[in-house]
């Protein structure tokens, strides 16, 4: 989804709707970004290198969801799992 928005690793966000965020992310943008209702609109400005110019990006907050399990294997010749999560959540 960030992909299609014009995102790509190793991009700086440097601002959330005209506020800077290059050297801490206010809690009042953060909030915006991360914990507004879907359909929530906001310009981010990014750097493709770190000092670079300073692009706009128009996103747009959405539902998604993704499995925490990313890599779930059994060792070779063992009764031994191995597991990677992206996340972990209490509410269960």
């Amino acid at each position: 989804m960030a992909a299609a928005a014009g995102f790509v690793r190793g991009m700086t966000l440097a601002t959330v709707d005209g506020v800077d965020t290059l050297h801490n992310l206010p809690t009042a943008q953060s909030n915006k970004l991360f914990a507004s209702p879907a359909g929530t609109n906001s310009v981010v400005g990014v750097q493709d290198i770190v000092g670079g110019s300073i692009r706009t990006i128009n996103v747009t907050t959405a539902l998604f969801s993704v499995s925490p399990v990313i890599v779930e294997r059994m060792l070779p010749g063992t009764s031994i799992a191995y597991l990677a999560y992206t996340s972990f959540d209490t509410h269960w």
